[in-house]
C-alpha cells in the first residue's frame, strides 16, 4: 500500500487498468437496472447482462493521502435509447470537486445542481471539473470504451440519494447526439 511517499502510477490508454491497481469494480446491468428509463428493455437484456462499467483505484492509504484518483472505463452501448452510464451521485462533504481527463473513447459529463441540467462532450484531451453540490454522472456516447482519469481530495464519501427519489431531471440519449 503507498502512503505519504512520492510514488509513480501508470495507466493504459486502452484498457484503463492502473499497474498499481488495489481495486478493480465490474458493475453490469443487474447491479443499476433500476435507473435506466425504459424498463421494459433493461427486462429484455437482464438475461445479457452486460458489463457496463468498470473502475480502477490505486492501492493507497486514503487515511493520509490528500488527492484520491482513479480511472473509470464505460463501455459502449444502449439500453433502449439511453447510454450506458454510471451511476451518478454527489459528494459529501459537498465542498468537494472532481476533475476529469479524457484519455480515450467519448462521453457526456451530465451534471445536475438544483433544478440546473448541464452537459458536458468529453473527448481524448478534454478536462472537466464538477464543482461542489453537484449531482453528477457520466455516459458513454460513443462507439469505443470511453476511458477518464477522477481525481478529487481523498475525504470524501459518496451520495446517491438523488437516486432514491425521481433520479435525475434528464437522461442522455441517442436523440441528443
Amino acid at each position: 500500500m503507498i502512503g505519504k511517499e512520492s510514488f509513480a502510477d501508470k495507466v493504459d490508454f486502452k484498457t484503463g487498468e492502473l499497474a498499481n491497481c488495489g481495486s478493480h469494480n465490474k458493475v453490469y446491468l443487474n447491479d443499476i437496472k433500476t435507473l435506466f428509463k425504459d424498463q421494459e428493455e433493461v427486462q429484455k437484456r437482464l438475461d445479457e447482462n452486460p458489463l457496463i462499467y468498470e473502475t480502477f483505484y490505486p492501492d493507497i492509504d486514503t487515511n493520509i493521502m490528500y488527492v484520491f484518483y482513479g480511472v473509470t472505463k464505460i463501455h459502449p452501448g444502449t439500453i433502449g435509447r439511453e447510454f450506458f452510464m454510471t451511476k451518478g451521485h454527489l459528494h459529501i462533504p459537498e465542498q468537494i470537486t472532481e476533475m476529469y481527463l479524457c484519455l480515450s473513447g467519448r462521453g457526456m459529463l451530465l451534471e445536475q445542481k438544483d433544478n440546473n441540467i448541464k452537459k458536458t462532450v468529453m473527448e481524448p484531451g478534454t478536462i472537466t471539473y464538477v464543482g461542489e453540490s453537484s449531482f453528477h454522472r457520466t455516459y458513454n456516447i460513443g462507439k469505443e470504451p470511453f476511458i477518464f482519469i477522477v481525481a478529487c481530495n481523498a475525504d470524501f464519501e459518496h451520495d446517491y440519494s438523488l437516486l432514491k427519489d425521481d433520479g435525475f431531471l434528464e437522461i442522455v440519449t441517442v436523440d441528443d447526439l
